[in-house]
């Protein structure tokens, strides 16, 4: 009876003190489920940089004669947080997950033109992109774009006193005005806050417990802007968006260096969600 252990993925590291891979162990097939577990435990580390508390899964991925095959899933932990109870939540407590990233965006207006080529000859667009013939007619098609987001959740564990049938009605109200009509917390018990209008609730969901209530709430901010703007007219003019607002533009079709070309005449700054109270969440 031959099994071998290999390891077959590089190491994870989570944010929770947590360190992850897989084997993968190979046997010549006959061996026990309890023989394939006795040699998981032996030949993988019990530590992994200085974390103990390794948990390992075994799945089966092939049982052929002379060639079984099966896939260990290992973690390690700190103290407490694998191979562990989970901890036990009471009301009043909350947790929070966010994350950081990008999404695409199509926008038809750059900041600023760094430059144009040929320098002596090209014609001048005051910033339009991507502008491009249609029969006799210029569009301005634009360019899709990263667009940074910031979204967070929070859990927070509320009595049955607090989220009642009135409760879940308002947070269906709040969903449809969405935006903070003042500053928010940016935590519980945090003096930071976020501006107002610029934090959006996108909704909750909740969960009843033999005592309580499990809600999650999901939130996404966006800052305000200042975008700078060149005009037909050679005017500029730094506009301030409020984070949530959508802002587009008019174009003309205008002669520059005996070209035509497509250049902005106005802006529009155009609010698309009404705001609410934030304070009837509940939750700070």
């Amino acid at each position: 009876m031959a099994i071998t252990v290999t390891q077959m993925a590089p190491f994870e590291w989570t944010l929770d003190e947590r360190i992850s891979t897989e084997y993968m162990v190979y046997a010549d097939g006959g061996e026990s489920d309890a023989d394939i577990a006795t040699a998981a435990e032996s030949d993988i580390p019990t530590t992994q940089q200085s974390l103990g508390n390794r948990t390992i899964t075994l799945r089966l991925l092939a049982a052929i004669p002379g060639d079984a095959q099966w896939r260990a899933s290992v973690t390690w932990a700190a103290s407490g947080v694998a191979g562990q109870k989970p901890v036990s939540r009471e009301t009043g407590d909350d947790v929070y997950q966010f994350e950081v990233g990008a999404e695409s965006v199509l926008v038809t207006q750059s900041l600023e033109t760094i430059s144009k080529h040929p320098a002596g000859t090209a014609a001048d667009y005051k910033g339009a992109l991507n502008v491009s013939r249609d029969g006799a007619n210029l569009r301005v098609q634009g360019v899709n774009v990263d667009d940074p987001f910031f979204r967070w959740s929070e859990t927070h564990y509320l009595s049955n006193a607090t989220v009642t049938a009135a409760y879940r009605k308002g947070l269906a109200d709040l969903r449809a005005t969405p935006l903070n009509q003042a500053a928010f917390a940016v935590a519980k018990g945090e003096a930071t806050t976020y501006p107002i209008g610029t934090v959006k609730f996108l909704g909750a969901t909740g969960t009843q417990r033999s005592g309580d209530w499990e809600v999650t709430f999901h939130f996404a901010y966006r800052k305000d802007e200042v975008i700078p703007v060149t005009y037909y007219d050679g005017s500029t003019e730094n506009i301030t968006k409020p984070g949530w607002a959508y802002i587009w533009f008019s174009y003309d079709d205008i002669v520059d260096s005996s070209q035509l070309v497509k250049q902005p005449r106005s802006a529009y700054v155009e609010r698309m969600f009404g705001v609410g109270d934030f304070t009837t969440l509940g939750i700070r």
